[in-house]
């Protein structure tokens, strides 16, 4: 696993955590008339967030593996 794809994805990670951040502030400061549009980008960049969450999973998995499966061979 390169190490450099690894660090931009938790880059994305702490940037979709962010804009979600920011995105929930906003949405409690608006008026219950402009919120439907704020609501479906915060839902977009959810699913974004649980996209790169879930890469950061399987990169440390599959990095993680191969030393778990290496303990295993020496016992």
């Amino acid at each position: 696993m390169d190490v450099r794809k690894i660090l931009e994805t938790i880059r994305e990670v702490d940037e979709w955590t962010k804009r979600k951040g920011e995105l929930e502030a906003r949405l409690q400061l608006l008026p219950r008339s402009q919120k439907e549009f704020l609501r479906t980008e915060l839902e977009i960049v959810r699913q974004q967030l649980a996209h790169y969450k879930a890469l950061v999973e399987e990169m440390k998995y599959s990095v993680t593996r191969p030393v778990i499966e290496g303990l295993f061979e020496e016992l």
